[in-house]
């Protein structure tokens, strides 16, 4: 007969701790008999991601292990084992068994699909179900583009190659990357489009641009990025602003190399907020962190800009001249440093107003002159 599973008192099964194990997430844990004091940890490998915390999700032609551990402390004969009595997928196997762990593979998984896997342990008789063990089959991308208005949390089980994909629709989407990689399948299309009502949170994930012309992220109404968030490798703006606001509170904008204006950032149209992280190491002919278009705004409250190059004007900060939105404004808890361009190694902003005697600033390296300005001027020396 199968006996019923008992939750663990004080833990909730739906919800998975934050720590990583071996490249997987942390454990589910739920006892399958209190009596005898055995408890179960199962942990998935590959990749897979989770929606709102019980949603499992398998990403189609990846092969899924799922790790089973049993805590015996009475030393009971145990022995795991897939169910008899029911029919399911081909592609389960039952790779590895002990006395207290199991694996489970999952090959090659396809996409519509749904895959249960009927993984029991047996002893004194009984046999005892492991649960959520249940997998749909997806491709993130048309997952999120199917999500009917309203929000999801997703977190990644593992580094996914998907297709790129449209928040829209009044979307509110949170991807958790737990450290994981996120990347693109067709690098001729922009990877993630935010439209005019949708909203992408992004936490500790990394997007790897994989070299491609188009945007890492475009977007025409809100996006932020949390801690240890890294975007890197594209050859476009990283990020494009179209509208709406950008805010980058924690995390990274590195390694993006493009020919025109704006490495890191472009901010077209819309508001860039900078409370935190770093952007660096960009490369472009203007701007090589960040271009400030003539409709766009840039307010810096925090974080550095440092280690970018523009062949032409503004390593770090490019503001186009007559910005109609707000400009470029800074406080004095961030930093702009260590920027490289033949004018304005810091910041550029096209033209010659007149600057206040309180905001010039003096400058003995590079060419250019010594002034900086929220509405106009050069600043060739380090801004912090």
């Amino acid at each position: 007969m199968n006996a019923s599973i008992l939750p663990h008192k004080t833990i909730c099964l739906a919800v998975l701790a934050l720590a990583l194990f071996s490249g997987c997430t942390s454990p589910v844990e739920y006892f399958l008999d209190h009596t005898a004091d055995i408890d179960a940890t199962t942990e998935f490998r590959g990749a897979m991601f989770e929606v709102d915390g019980t949603y499992n999700v398998i990403i189609p032609g990846s092969d899924v292990l799922i790790d089973v551990y049993l805590n015996n402390p009475r030393n009971l004969k145990l022995n795991f084992r897939l169910r008899d009595d029911i029919e399911f997928s081909s592609d389960i196997t039952l790779e590895n068994s002990s006395g207290t762990f199991a694996q489970i593979k999952i090959a090659n998984p396809t996409t519509p699909n749904e895959y249960i896997v009927p993984l029991v342990v047996e002893y004194d008789g009984r046999i005892f179900d492991i649960p959520h063990l249940v997998f749909q089959c997806f491709d993130l991308g048309p997952f999120i583009t199917t999500i009917v208005g309203g929000s999801a949390d997703i977190r990644l089980l593992g580094d996914i190659t998907t297709t790129s994909f449209t928040i829209d629709g009044s979307k509110n989407i949170t991807i958790s990357g737990r450290g994981h990689t996120l990347r693109r399948t067709d690098t001729s299309s922009i990877f993630i489009t935010i439209g005019a009502s949708g909203k992408l949170s992004l936490e500790n994930i990394k997007l790897d641009g994989s070299s491609s012309t188009k945007h890492i992220i475009q977007t025409s109404n809100e996006l932020i990025l949390g801690s240890e968030v890294h975007l890197f490798g594209n050859s476009e703006s990283a990020v494009y602003v179209n509208g709406g606001t950008f805010t980058i509170k924690g995390g990274k904008i590195s390694d993006n190399n493009i020919a025109g204006y704006g490495g890191g950032v472009y901010v077209s149209t819309g508001e860039f907020i900078m409370e935190g992280g770093t952007i660096s190491g960009n490369t472009a002919s203007n701007g090589g962190g960040v271009c400030v278009g003539s409709a766009g705004k840039f307010t810096m409250n925090g974080g550095t800009i440092s280690n970018n190059t523009a062949t032409n004007n503004g390593g770090g900060v490019y503001v186009e001249y007559g910005a109609g939105s707000g400009g470029f404004w800074k406080n004095n808890n961030s930093r702009i440093i260590d920027n490289t361009a033949s004018n304005g190694r810091q910041v550029y902003f096209p033209g010659n107003p007149p600057v206040p005697a309180s905001q010039k600033r003096d400058s003995n390296s590079g060419p250019g002159d010594d002034r900086f300005i929220t509405s106009g001027g050069v600043q060739d020396g380090d801004w912090d």
